[in-house]
Formats: C-alpha cells, sequence, structure tokens
C-alpha cells in the first residue's frame, strides 16, 4: 500500500493482485490463487483471468466494467494490462 492515493480504484486493484490469498488472516480469499503461479502459461491464463474477475467484483465494486489482457513474456513474467 502506499502512503496516501489508496483510495483510487486502480490503486486498490493493484493492491488486491499483489497479495496471494491465504495472507490476509482474516479474509482468507483475498488475494490471486496461490496455485496458479506454478502453473503453465497457457494453461494458467483462463485460470488467472476469472480469479481477476471475480477479485474485482467482490473486492472492489466501485469498478462497473472490466477489460484487461494477461500476456508472459520471454522471462515467464506475468502481466495484466487495463485496457481503456
Amino acid at each position: 500500500m502506499n502512503k496516501t492515493g489508496n483510495s483510487n480504484k486502480g490503486q486498490c486493484i493493484s493492491n488486491l493482485l499483489r497479495l496471494t490469498r491465504g495472507e490476509v488472516h482474516l479474509d482468507q480469499l483475498r488475494g490471486i490463487r496461490a496455485d496458479l503461479i506454478d502453473m503453465p502459461a497457457t494453461t494458467m491464463e483462463p485460470y488467472m483471468r476469472a480469479n481477476v474477475f471475480w477479485l474485482v467484483e467482490h473486492y472492489e465494486p466501485r469498478i462497473e466494467s472490466m477489460d484487461f489482457s494477461i500476456s508472459v513474456n520471454s522471462s515467464g513474467d506475468l502481466t495484466a494490462t487495463a485496457n481503456t
């Protein structure tokens, strides 16, 4: 979390996507599923997409519609980019 600007919708989503499920003690469902991290990129993408939609739907109700793309670079780093 940042010192300021945490009420910004984009920052809230960024904070959500940086969490791993189980990391928030009293809210064990908040965050990305940890089992997705070890999946191959082609297998993981639909599960990650569904997980991101679920997180935003449940934890950031100010977002009415969301369009994003997921890409994996040559070193295996995952990037989710909002399409505006």
